[in-house]
């Protein structure tokens, strides 16, 4: 390899590295799930991978607005597994009806749960607000009994709102993006919610390397087609004094991260100083040799 192609193979490798953070940066975590060892397992769960998304169903989303603080409810449940943006074929066990799937062990369920807070940045609440994510706490529970329910809000968020199977994953919530919503409830179509998991099983999830992950929750503001659901993850959906609320539906999705190894950022710093001994070397010999650079 020539210095300038030495040099400019470096400079790339750090480029990476510094645009991801260094070497604490994370990377999408791909890897697999093995819920026959989840907590309560029947052992006819299926063995899922490799895949780096959790794909959700369209679920339910209450937003409550006191004052300037808003703070959403989220459930729903894991429909599938991707790798790449492409559907993983091995997560057959996995109910999609909330009944049990025709399958040795009656099928099992995967729910995912988030609870977050916002402040309004600007409008006036029962008018136009633009809020943004500041904190809140995600979980994903497995259970082997498919029984949630939108309508009676069970069958989630396990320990808290009706104890439901064994949380299996949960995340706080660092930051999240701005989102929106008129009084009608209409608004924002996206939430990004940033989460730095807490605790994973990790008898379940292989490699055991999960850092973090990002949760974006797309919001369908489908209020009027909610009718019937009374409260999500034990939140009553009817307002209160001084309170606002909101009823929508949402989709989403969830990937998880892996940190880069410290050892990759010091091979590059590494490769750095190899290459600028090199040159104080090469630029010695040619003024010592009279050759001009």
């Amino acid at each position: 390899m020539t210095y300038k192609k030495y040099i400019g193979a470096t400079a790339l490798l750090l480029a990476n590295l510094a645009v991801s953070g260094g070497a604490y940066a994370s990377e999408v975590w791909v890897g697999t799930a093995d819920y026959t060892a989840a907590p309560g397992s029947d052992g006819f769960e299926d063995v899922v991978g490799p895949f780096d998304t959790f794909e959700f169903s369209l679920g339910v989303n209450l937003l409550k607005i006191t004052g300037s603080t808003v703070t959403g409810y989220f459930q729903s449940y894991l429909t599938d597994h991707k790798l790449s943006g492409v559907g993983i074929t091995n997560d057959s066990g996995l109910s999609q009806t909330g009944a049990p799937l025709p399958i040795t062990g009656g099928g099992y369920e995967v729910t995912v749960w988030a609870e977050y807070t916002g402040e309004i940045t600007s409008g006036t609440p029962g008018g136009a607000v633009t809020f943004t994510i500041t904190g809140g706490t995600m979980g994903l529970d497995f259970d082997t009994s498919p029984d949630y329910s939108f309508t009676s809000d069970t069958g989630f968020k396990n320990g808290t709102n009706g104890a439901d199977g064994a949380t299996i994953l949960t995340g706080t919530v660092a930051a999240g993006s701005t989102g929106s919503v008129d009084a009608t409830g209409f608004g924002s179509s996206k939430i990004q919610l940033v989460i730095g998991a807490a605790s994973y099983d990790p008898a379940v999830f292989e490699p055991d390397t999960i850092q973090a992950g990002t949760g974006k929750f797309v919001l369908d503001i489908l209020a009027g087609e909610l009718g019937s659901v009374g409260s999500v993850l034990g939140e009553s959906a009817t307002a209160g004094a001084g309170e606002i609320k909101v009823l929508q539906s949402a989709d989403g999705y969830l990937t998880l991260a892996t940190p880069i190894p410290a050892a990759l950022w010091l091979f590059g710093s590494g490769l750095a100083g190899i290459a600028m001994v090199s040159r104080r070397r090469r630029e010695t010999e040619e003024a010592s040799s009279g050759v001009l650079v």
